[in-house]
């Protein structure tokens, strides 16, 4: 049975009683855009895309909360939930604005989006993005503060807020600042060797985008391991992983190179060759250094040595214990 993922997507930008936004609109169908398909073509997830603008219909804190629950009642693999648009709080915490949002009604509270989420045992995995103010201000029930103490109840979750409790999420543009980010990181910025974007990496990539006295992602995950949300095109080949131990007797081994592994070799060996292609492949991921030169290509005229670098390593652990 193949996997399902589905994607409940949110943008406000025009409210009865708040400031217009610009950019939400035009981030949820970004999204909605770069979580359809990998990066090959392929069907990845199903979105459900609301906005606002269409004359007949509306994002209120009834229809919201009817979306919200039918949503997390579904059937799946991963559930992604993402909302941008304004936020707001008071001394109970946060909430997701609506088009009617109001002073005595600000709309649907963290609390009970998280406690929707967790009630849902039918997906997997859940995934929120929240892109609003004070998106930090997100706590499980019983959580003793904002994104932090006690772990979920519900394994299985993890959110990825914009900004901390205390913090405005900006726009720039058009567009939401963060979600910008995001949506360059499923592109493939945050995508790992092999060209998968987890939840992790997502934040990873935002966290070192976002400059340190400005807006700041926070993250919260319950969960023993990341789903792909997206798949990229990879930076090396699998089988190019697996020859590692191949290669490098030990971790700490130092491959010698003679001028027959060079491209242009005067008398080039024809194994060798293929060799020096997966080796260089390697180079440019990080994986493999040359040792007193820069180029491997030199090294190898040169007949110096190569090495696994630090990040080479540990994927040369993951090959020999046969897990790639």
């Amino acid at each position: 049975m193949n996997e399902v993922n589905k994607a409940l997507l949110v943008g406000i930008n025009h409210y009865d009683h708040l400031n217009k936004l610009n950019g939400c609109v035009a981030d949820a169908q970004a999204m909605e855009k770069v979580l359809s398909r990998h990066d090959d073509g392929s069907v990845n997830f199903h979105c459900k895309t609301l906005t606002t603008g269409n004359r007949n219909f509306r994002i209120t804190e009834a229809q919201l909360r009817k979306e919200i629950r039918e949503f997390f009642q579904g059937v799946g693999d991963i559930a992604l939930f993402y909302f941008s648009g304004h936020g707001s709080e008071d001394n109970l915490g946060g909430y997701l604005a609506v088009q009617d949002s109001e002073k005595h009604s600000l709309g649907i509270s963290f609390t009970e989006l998280l406690q929707v989420a967790q009630q849902c045992v039918e997906f997997r995995e859940i995934f929120i993005i929240l892109d609003c103010c004070y998106s930090g201000k997100i706590s499980p029930p019983n959580d003793p503060g904002p994104m932090g103490g006690m772990l979920l109840p519900r394994k299985g979750i993890s959110i990825l807020t914009a900004s901390r409790p205390e913090q405005y999420s900006m726009e720039r543009g058009g567009r939401g600042v963060f979600t910008r980010i995001l949506e360059k990181g499923l592109e493939g910025n945050a995508a790992n060797l092999l060209g998968h974007v987890t939840a992790a990496g997502l934040f990873h990539y935002a966290d070192q985008m976002l400059g340190p006295f400005k807006q700041r992602p926070m993250f919260k995950a319950h969960v023993s391991g990341f789903k792909i949300l997206r798949q990229c095109a990879s930076q090396v080949y699998l089988e190019e992983l697996r020859r590692l131990p191949e290669f490098f007797a030990t971790e700490d081994t130092e491959m010698p190179l003679d001028p027959s592994y060079a491209p242009e070799s005067a008398s080039p060996h024809e194994a060798h060759q293929r060799v020096f292609g997966q080796l260089r492949r390697l180079v440019q991921a990080g994986l493999v250094e040359p040792l007193g030169v820069d180029e491997l290509a030199d090294a190898a005229q040169r007949s110096k040595s190569c090495r696994l670098t630090s990040q080479g390593k540990l994927y040369w652990t993951v090959a020999k214990e046969g897990r790639i």
